[in-house]
């Protein structure tokens, strides 16, 4: 074999840097464009306006301007209610939304803290098709499945808390993150303290 020649099994380690770097280089502008404020956004004179554009391109994350969405926590996990739903309704034939059918109680529930500690959702479909794409970049020689909208959720801001609040097994399986639960007495502030009071007589 000539020198000049190409190696072929050396040809796999360097494709398989060049994915690691891309990769990295995607979950850093990812992670910073879910922590980012609206104001930063919506600002594409600001360096950190990338992330949050290139969030929204790849994974079609608005952001938390439109007020629909608390964090890209409760994003992911609707996206994958929605999967569930589509996946339920076309091979198991039942739809919780038919009045005809059972009553489905889980259906609308709560999110639950974002964590490993229910694998299935954390993992779900997509790291199936994650650990699909690995394989075939790999040659099938490994099956690596990546959740990467769990990794996104747990890498922005209070993510790592609610992860290892799945542990916890308290039994509150309803996140206190989602802007949905009540906040407690202790949250709530006075918005101006010291503002005069208009008080109203007879």
């Amino acid at each position: 074999m000539h020198a000049n020649q190409a190696n072929p099994i050396g040809a796999a380690p360097a494709t398989s840097r060049a994915a690691t770097l891309v990769l990295g280089a995607l979950l850093v502008s990812l992670a910073s464009g879910c922590r980012s404020a609206s104001t930063e956004e919506r600002n594409h004179w600001n360096s950190d306006s990338v992330g949050p554009r290139v969030a929204y391109h790849l994974l079609g994350y608005p952001g938390t301007q439109t007020g629909k969405y608390e964090n890209y926590r409760d994003f992911q996990w609707q996206e994958k209610q929605g999967i569930n739903l589509t996946l339920r309704r076309h091979f198991l034939n039942r739809n919780p939304e038919n009045p005809s059918q059972p009553l489905d109680p889980n259906y609308g529930a709560e999110r639950p803290p974002h964590s490993l500690a229910d694998p299935v959702t954390y993992m779900h479909i997509s790291s199936i098709a994650t650990g699909l794409v690995v394989l075939g970049a790999t040659g099938g020689s490994a099956f690596v499945p990546i959740p990467i909208d769990s990794l996104f959720g747990t890498l922005e801001e209070g993510g790592g808390e609610e992860f290892a609040e799945g542990f916890r097994g308290d039994g509150n399986r309803v996140s206190r993150h989602t802007r949905r639960v009540p906040p407690a007495p202790e949250d709530f502030r006075v918005k101006n303290a010291d503002a005069p009071r208009r008080t109203f007589g007879n």
